[in-house]
């Protein structure tokens, strides 16, 4: 009976980290012992610890300090055996450890009373992911530098499978932090105009409409309007944008920009 409780703690505990990825980790083929493994190493107490790394840890020595809610200051051992995982990240080390970061352990317990993490769920004090918006004005060697409204910039690591913009391009960039002090790494990208195409498909495939009554007319000449107004408000805004980046743009950038500017003042041409 003793044996089949610690079993039970065992995979609650695994569950309890997985949870907060929106996967339990135990699901890993990789990484999941199977059981037989889990009912020879029963014998040994686990313990689910979860806390705030406080600056008293070691983390490069593997010494982590927790405060947590129910047991205060916990030290909690990391060795070359603890798994660790981020959720939204395919990787994750000791090193992603920072103080103020939340982690969600589960340890063996030690004869003398100590806690060694076996797996550990990193939950950043930093949000790791982020949407970048602004306008394209250099690309090299798959880094791509966005500058927004304000003049502000950002480089961007565009990995393999994520397809960048080109220098004018006014882009909406889904990004995920790196590790170190590397920059952003984009999951995903969407152009205004590509939306501006979009929408215009869609404008033109309600004025290919067939109608047959004086309702359907109606409702094609309304939904017409509306998707007008809309290209003609994403170009409008999207050429605000682009005048106020021009000005702080690099002189590299500029016709980039320039041609950006002439295809929204042609989008708000057809429009109208």
């Amino acid at each position: 009976m003793k044996k089949l409780g610690i079993i039970v703690s065992v995979l609650a505990g695994v569950a309890m980290l997985g949870s907060s990825g929106g996967s339990v980790m135990a699901a890993s083929s990789v990484d999941t012992p199977p059981v037989q493994e889990v009912v020879a190493q029963a014998e040994q107490p686990y313990q689910g610890i979860v806390g705030t790394v406080t600056e008293d840890s070691d983390i490069t020595n593997g010494i982590v300090i927790l405060e947590t809610k129910n047991l205060g200051e916990v030290e909690v051992l990391l060795d070359d055996g603890t798994i660790y995982k981020i959720p939204g990240q395919d990787e994750a080390t000791k090193d992603d450890i920072e103080v103020g970061d939340r982690l969600a352990i589960l340890a063996t317990v030690g004869e003398d009373g100590s806690y060694t993490a076996t797996r550990a769920m990193i939950v950043p004090s930093v949000a790791t992911r982020q949407h970048i918006n602004g306008v394209v004005v250099a690309v090299q060697n798959r880094i791509m530098t966005v500058m927004n409204a304000a003049g502000e910039t950002m480089a961007v690591e565009l990995p393999e499978g994520v397809q960048g913009g080109v220098v004018g391009d006014f882009i909406s960039t889904a990004v995920r932090k790196s590790s170190g002090n590397e920059n952003p790494v984009a999951t995903g990208t969407q152009t205004a105009a590509e939306v501006q195409t979009r929408l215009q498909t869609q404008l033109n495939g309600v004025a290919g409409q067939q109608v047959a009554t004086q309702a359907e007319v109606q409702t094609r000449e309304q939904t017409m309007t509306r998707l007008g107004e809309k290209l003609e408000g994403l170009a409008l805004r999207n050429k605000g944008v682009l005048e106020q980046v021009m000005a702080k743009a690099p002189e590299s950038a500029k016709a980039g920009i320039q041609a950006a500017i002439g295809n929204c003042e042609q989008r708000m041409e057809q429009a109208r």
